[in-house]
């Protein structure tokens, strides 16, 4: 899996451009169930590749997929296990598109530091992340 910020034509209805690009579009997020053209914000499109297989990509509510990853700890997503370049990309659509606080590579940056202090963070920031669901 890997993860990009804007969307290709998949889903949208003809000539539908700008900077609202994807209220055009038909797609149903796959992780939260919300129809993708009524997001507030612009989906994050996430590549998924598997090995021997053709990729293909979903249309994902960005924010829904961080928030549910951080309150349960798993980094599977549609059936793919999320790499470091998909947990940056993700992080890189939040911040460009100023989708909130939440990080994945911050709250595993906090998980490898290991000390009380920055468990005593983690366990702050996924409390935070579960309830916002």
């Amino acid at each position: 899996a890997a993860a990009a910020g804007r969307g290709g034509p998949r889903g949208r209805a003809s000539g539908s451009s700008g900077p609202r690009w994807w209220t055009a579009m038909r797609d149903i997020c796959p992780i939260s169930g919300f129809p993708v053209g009524l997001l507030p914000y612009p989906p994050l499109k996430l590549h998924l590749r598997r090995p021997g297989a053709r990729s293909s990509s979903r249309f994902i509510d960005g924010p829904f997929l961080v928030l549910n990853i951080l309150s349960t700890w798993n980094f599977e997503v549609l059936g793919y296990h999320l790499t470091m370049p998909d947990m940056q990309g993700i992080d890189e659509h939040m911040r460009r598109c100023k989708l909130g606080p939440f990080r994945l590579l911050r709250a595993l940056e906090l998980q490898s530091l290991g000390t009380p202090e920055a468990l005593q963070e983690l366990e702050a920031l996924r409390f935070r992340a579960a309830r916002r669901l």
